[in-house]
């Protein structure tokens, strides 16, 4: 199904004048194709054993390779369109060298209980908070030949290609100019809210203060696959990393509704595991992993085939 639907976006984006897909407002990539920014260092790279394993679920897609991680972390600038992002904006935001949090499951003293805590609202994918895709294409273009690559995607991208797109949803396909990259994120701008229990959860696994202020800086993860003879980079927020660097799905919700939607996050974000936690009313009662092979199980060989097709 997705092979179909890119081939089907790389006609639209031939055929049209503006080049985009759908509703569109610019990403900023003619701010960053001029822009001599320069990465100050690449983070260690995650095992390719383990993104690779992380999709052979769905043998239309191949990793190819393992292009690291890398943060952004918001700077002090006024919130605007992403259209308006200048390469500045990019480099005070971008770090290529700060640390996935890590897993530090053996520190959490259990049971203990979630709370209604004051709310903690950022404008969650708009800037100064989000660096969009153009931060993506400046550590891409540091660490792997862009002339070679058809589509730069984010990681939710992976379900629109698998799936019908959800009722009033917007998706937005640029061509990168200098560049035959189509660049396809999800156009999302929604209020978050730290507070809530999915961040409580997350800072208590990875050895923060379960009821304290969130840390703003978000990690990516960063991956050329091949999804059929589509060349794709796809970049995915990462929760955090096991002891050996690998990529690790956070989610505090009911193990019972997971299935394909969070087995392609895992895929796009090269995770095999899954950690959750067993809960009852509002305490934590246990710290629970679930690997990928459980996800692929409860999804069942003929959904997955269909959407591999």
């Amino acid at each position: 199904m997705w092979k179909a639907k890119l081939r089907k976006i790389l006609l639209l984006l031939s055929l049209t004048y503006c080049g985009y897909y759908g509703h569109c407002s610019c990403y900023g990539c003619r701010t960053f194709c001029g822009s001599t920014l320069t990465p100050r260092s690449v983070q260690k790279r995650a095992n390719l054993g383990s993104s690779a394993e992380a999709a052979s679920f769905l043998p239309s897609i191949e990793v190819l390779e393992d292009l690291g991680f890398y943060a952004w972390q918001p700077p002090s600038r006024p919130t605007k369109g992403m259209g308006q992002v200048t390469a500045d904006d990019i480099r005070d935001g971008l770090e290529t060298d700060d640390q996935v949090n890590q897993l530090a499951l053996k520190d959490v003293k259990l049971p203990v209980s979630f709370r209604e805590l004051r709310p903690q609202r950022t404008s969650a994918g708009s800037f100064p908070f989000h660096g969009g895709m153009m931060a993506c294409l400046h550590v891409a273009a540091k660490r792997v030949d862009l002339q070679d690559i058809d589509f730069l995607i984010g990681g939710s991208i992976l379900a629109f290609l698998c799936e019908k797109g959800k009722k009033n949803a917007m998706y937005l396909a640029q061509k990168c100019p200098g560049t035959n990259i189509v660049v396809m994120s999800k156009h999302k701008t929604y209020e978050q809210n730290f507070g809530q229990r999915g961040f409580q959860f997350e800072r208590l696994v990875t050895g923060q203060e379960m009821y304290g202020l969130h840390d703003l800086t978000t990690h990516e993860h960063l991956q050329l696959l091949r999804i059929g003879k589509f060349r794709v980079l796809v970049t995915a927020e990462v929760d955090a990393v096991d002891d050996q660097g690998r990529p690790v799905e956070i989610k505090s919700g009911d193990p019972r509704f997971f299935g394909i939607k969070e087995m392609l996050q895992m895929i796009s974000s090269g995770s095999q595991l899954l950690i959750h936690p067993y809960t009852k009313q509002l305490e934590v009662m246990e710290i629970l992993r679930k690997p990928i092979e459980d996800l692929a199980h409860q999804a069942g060989s003929e959904e997955l085939q269909k959407m591999d097709g």
